[in-house]
């Protein structure tokens, strides 16, 4: 049994049994409610216990723990009291309370990481490629290709951009398992490969460049290990310096030396996993784009409190959030990503909608005429 189907299947026995044994006197009263939240304690604290044994000391493990206890046990045992109320108004909108959670986790594990949307975005630039349109992708973070991974190049390839950026973390596996998959993330790239004109890719936090060089074999497709790159496309310049996660600290200075200059006829873009580069630039370092993704735009993301978790040291909250903004005069567009954070972390997004981008660059002097 995989670790999210056996703490799906606890939460179900923990809501059921703390359910029944809030039964052991009808009507249900109040001193049922605390039979049951005793007994679901119980339950819930021997499944933690079980998943420590088998996991480890594993915050993602505790995380969906509680998410499924919170998602299922308590609005189901909330459910098999309600049918038992006899008399008491109040004690069923406390149970319908109770029992709220479990469709805003229906909604939050099965619809929205799902719900995958376009950014549209208009970028101006001051140098000669008005016009130039990129694609972004970033953190498909999957196990295996499906018809979702599918959709999100379907896409990118109708957007028609000049060229896709790839921000990392292609995918999520043990290295042994991503060998037997390597065919169905080769043919994604190679369809990506195909319909544009430029494709760039540097490596995340779970993937690697070496494999993203094995999925590239026989395509046109740019792995960049702090690299810098200069392209073309429909007579439109670009340079794009590649920081790899993990790459050599020495290269990694000498791509980003070589990304600023004087020659208005280029737009500069620097494509890195982990928004906190930005903060490597000098400020107002004069280049065009910063892209990046990692955040997963928090992945939950509350309206006001915003993400929860950022996962970057730097990165202010709202910006770790997703979308297009300004730091230190540099402006940067973090992707929310396509995927999830996998393994034994809850597999849920909720206020995050997964994103591919598309950033139009445009000239503001003509657009103010």
């Amino acid at each position: 049994m995989s670790f999210n189907l056996f703490v799906v299947v606890a939460a179900a026995f923990v809501g059921i049994g703390a359910g029944l044994a809030g039964l052991s006197k009808t009507p249900v009263r109040w001193d049922s409610v605390f039979r049951t939240g005793t007994v679901g304690a119980i339950g819930a604290g021997l499944a933690l216990i079980i998943t420590v044994a088998g996991t480890g000391r594993d915050p993602l493990a505790y995380a969906h723990i509680l998410y499924t206890v919170l998602g299922i046990s308590v609005p189901l045992a909330a459910l098999i009291l309600f049918v038992r109320v006899r008399d008491s108004n109040l004690l069923r909108a406390v149970l319908i309370l109770l029992m709220i959670p479990a469709p805003l986790a229906a909604y939050a594990t099965h619809i929205e990481p799902f719900w995958l949307k376009v950014d549209r975005l208009s970028v101006p630039v001051e140098s000669e490629a008005a016009g130039l349109r990129i694609g972004v992708l970033a953190d498909l973070q999957t196990t295996e290709i499906g018809i979702y991974e599918n959709e999100a190049i379907d896409q990118l390839i109708g957007e028609q951009p000049d060229v896709v950026l790839i921000a990392g973390d292609l995918w999520e596996l043990p290295a042994d398992e991503f060998e037997s998959r390597i065919p169905e993330f080769a043919a994604l790239l190679a369809r990506l490969d195909t319909n544009v004109e430029h494709v760039v890719v540097v490596n995340g936090d779970h993937d690697n460049y070496e494999g993203i060089l094995d999925l590239a074999q026989g395509t046109d497709i740019i792995a960049l290990d702090n690299e810098v790159i200069e392209l073309e496309s429909r007579g439109l310049r670009m340079r794009i310096a590649g920081l790899s996660v993990g790459g050599n600290e020495l290269r990694r200075m000498g791509a980003l030396a070589q990304l600023p200059g004087g020659d208005a006829s280029i737009t500069r873009i620097l494509l890195a996993h982990n928004p906190d580069v930005v903060f490597d630039l000098p400020d107002n370092a004069g280049i065009d784009l910063v892209v990046a993704g990692h955040t997963h735009g928090g992945q939950v993301n509350f309206p006001v409190l915003g993400p929860l978790v950022t996962a970057t040291d730097q990165i202010p909250r709202s910006v770790a959030a997703g979308g297009l903004h300004e730091v230190n005069g540099n402006r940067i567009y973090v992707s929310s990503g396509v995927g999830r954070v996998r393994d034994r972390a809850p597999q849920v997004r909720f206020g995050a909608r997964p994103s591919v981008g598309i950033i139009d660059f445009f000239d503001p002097t003509i657009a103010d005429l």
